[in-house]
């Protein structure tokens, strides 16, 4: 089935089938919408927009007016496959509308990722498989979809938990999370179980939240934390100084069912490459400044990069050969192999692998330097080596090893300050390795 085969039902559908249309058909982008609309069954966009909006208003839903983007990168180490996933999710607030950055971390799922821009969240680890990576994605989607419909935002204080009482823990809890309304002050807790883990407690939870006078209820609404592969979400408050349950329960009833990695909305690029938002494209374009109003560059050989895992800074302004990285990351691997508990040595080698693995990705594509290839240039364990090579007693052989990767950079790269940084760590690293006893 072709992208223009699809039926979208939203606005947002109908603007993402546009650019589809507009990308491959080379129509003007107004004109694009019209055909999406068209194909949705609307004579003109116009017409869908008032459409899609009056049917929304009479059922309270909540018209999704924008999208946010959840990127999450992957490796697997077997195959040397990579790339990323992104999961997109139509809502109709903004990031910064339902959450500030610092309390990502209260939350299981949006604990893995950081905004990169208003409409992006992006995690700074790497899953181990493209299942792991859409898996957790989709559970950041989630989170989403709830604090969207209900307002609430993530929190690790321990105020929900009953006090006076010696059962203060529900009967077959798990998974459980805390909820805050910044407008109340007040907080709600959810708990989810695996249906069967609760099936035959039914009973002695319902005597727990009457002995403690808590409101508990089963959501209509599958949850965050599992909901396709078992579990289920109660909704708890204390009826006094709580969250009132019913609130959330009716903003949960309105809304899509929670997204999952079987039926989630995947936004793919060709060979693997990182999808960038249109905040984020915006973001970059508001960024830029006049050319008379540019600070002096930091050197004629040196260009700013920036990386969606590994932050910005510069790099040689010419690309070093895929031989000269070849060579380097062995030298370097046999190096960081050899001088385990020499932190002096290995932590500093290692930066200076992590920058040149860095480099490497911007100077080449996967045309140039397919994953297969590149997982061996840097990151890929030598063989063993021989004991004479190892400790302090194979410091001279990994002096020499410093020296010529050194050699090879120099000729490779030209003088700039992001390479003299590299070399002060290699040098730092040699001293270090001249001072170790044997």
């Amino acid at each position: 089935m072709s992208t223009h085969d699809l039926q979208p039902t939203t606005i947002i559908g109908i603007k993402s089938l546009a650019r589809d249309i507009h990308k491959s058909d080379g129509i003007p982008h107004g004109n694009a919408l019209d055909k999406a609309a068209a194909q949705a069954g609307y004579s003109n966009f116009t017409h869908a927009r008032r459409a899609l909006t009056s049917t929304a208003a009479s059922l309270a839903v909540p018209i999704p007016l924008a999208a946010i983007f959840v990127t999450m990168r992957w490796r697997d180490s077997e195959t040397k496959a990579s790339g990323y996933e992104t999961v997109r999710v139509a809502l109709n607030k903004t990031l910064d509308d339902m959450i500030k950055p610092t309390q990502y971390r209260h939350d299981r799922w949006l604990g893995y990722f950081k905004r990169w821009a208003g409409d992006h969240l992006v995690s700074d680890r790497i899953a181990a498989s493209i299942d792991n990576a859409r898996r957790t994605a989709c559970g950041a989607a989630r989170t989403l979809q709830f604090m969207c419909a209900t307002g609430l935002r993530p929190s690790s204080s321990d105020k929900t938990a009953p006090t006076g009482y010696g059962d203060t823990r529900m009967p077959g809890r798990d998974h459980a999370s805390t909820w805050y309304d910044p407008h109340s002050k007040t907080y709600i807790a959810l708990d989810e179980p695996y249906s069967a883990a609760v099936r035959d407690r039914q009973e002695e939870r319902r005597d727990w939240s009457a002995r403690h006078n808590w409101d508990v209820t089963r959501a209509s609404w599958a949850g965050m934390y599992n909901p396709d592969g078992g579990c289920e979400m109660y909704l708890m408050s204390d009826r006094v100084k709580g969250y009132p349950v019913r609130s959330v329960e009716e903003a949960l009833a309105r809304i899509a069912p929670p997204i999952v990695a079987a039926s989630c909305d995947l936004v793919t690029l060709p060979d693997g490459k990182r999808f960038e938002s249109p905040g984020e494209i915006g973001q970059r374009t508001a960024r830029k400044v006049p050319a008379a109003e540019r600070k002096p560059r930091a050197g004629n050989s040196s260009v700013q990069y920036s990386m969606i895992l590994s932050g910005s800074g510069r790099r040689p302004d010419r690309r070093m050969s895929i031989g000269g990285h070849s060579a380097v990351g062995a030298l370097l691997k046999k190096v960081i192999a050899g001088s385990y508990g020499r932190a002096g040595v290995k932590k500093r080698i290692e930066s200076v692998r992590c920058e040149l693995d860095d480099w490497v990705q911007i100077e080449y594509d996967d045309r140039e330097l397919p994953s297969s290839q590149f997982f061996e240039l840097y990151y890929r364990d030598p063989s063993a080596l021989p004991a004479g090579e190892k400790g302090a007693a194979g410091k001279e052989i990994n002096r020499q090893r410093l020296a010529e990767a050194k050699a090879i950079l120099e000729r490779e790269y030209p003088d700039c300050a992001p390479l003299r940084r590299l070399f002060s760590k290699i040098d730092a690293a040699a001293k270090s390795l001249q001072q170790w006893k044997v």
